[in-house]
């Protein structure tokens, strides 16, 4: 499934291995100065990709 999010200049994607089953990867602008990570699946308190996001920079 491809995300909003991987077109995006703010998105950087999950490296470890143990975790690219469960991560898409780091959003570095929706919750500045931290990183906020994007879920693959919707479990209580997880954030997911979204399908609008205002923080939004295409990349070039």
């Amino acid at each position: 499934m491809d995300i909003l999010c991987k077109s995006c200049k703010n998105f950087r994607p999950a490296l470890a291995p143990q975790m690219i089953p469960h991560i898409y990867g780091y959003c570095d602008k929706l919750d500045y100065p931290f990183s906020k990570g994007i879920f693959q699946d919707a479990e209580l308190g997880a954030f997911v990709a979204p399908k609008e996001c205002d923080k939004y920079e295409k990349n070039d």
